[in-house]
């Protein structure tokens, strides 16, 4: 059996025995994720805490920790920023971390980030609309789109 769908069958069994008792943490590349995040991951390395091991990380308080490291990759993401009556918001600042470079959206709202690393957290923000983050653990598959509230 391959590696890769050993890890698999096990995520699958470690994501549906979290649900049900809702007793596990997920940290994919030092980041605290949701369950559903898991889906689609190229993964590199898995490790499951519990009990001694996991006390104390995080304040996890008795849940068994996940942590996830992905495989290396960079990709382009695409996407669109929007106001809450879903208009296209310009000049939208989108500012990945790790140094990369920020880019502003255009009159359509749309923006495009060359070579993100996975794992990856974008900082979407504009005057006067409250910042979102999004983190991008995989590649997209199709644009991402984001919706700006006012402050």
């Amino acid at each position: 059996m391959k590696p890769f769908l050993i890890l698999w069958l096990l995520l699958a069994c470690c994501a549906a025995q979290a649900q049900e008792n809702n007793r596990s943490l997920y940290i994919i590349n030092g980041k605290v994720a949701d369950s559903a995040d898991m889906a689609g991951l190229k993964i590199k390395k898995m490790d499951v805490l519990q009990g001694a091991r996991a006390a104390g990380i995080m304040h996890a308080g008795g849940k068994r920790i996940i942590l996830v490291t992905l495989e290396e990759e960079l990709f382009d993401v695409q996407g669109m920023v929007t106001n809450n009556q879903g208009q296209p918001l310009r000049r939208v600042k989108i500012k990945p971390d790790g140094g990369q470079k920020a880019v502003k959206t255009d009159r359509r709202g749309r923006f495009r980030i060359a070579a993100l690393k996975t794992g990856s957290t974008l900082t979407v923000s504009r005057k006067g609309y409250r910042r979102e983050t999004r983190n991008i653990f995989k590649r997209p598959d199709g644009v991402i789109t984001v919706t700006l509230q006012k402050e």
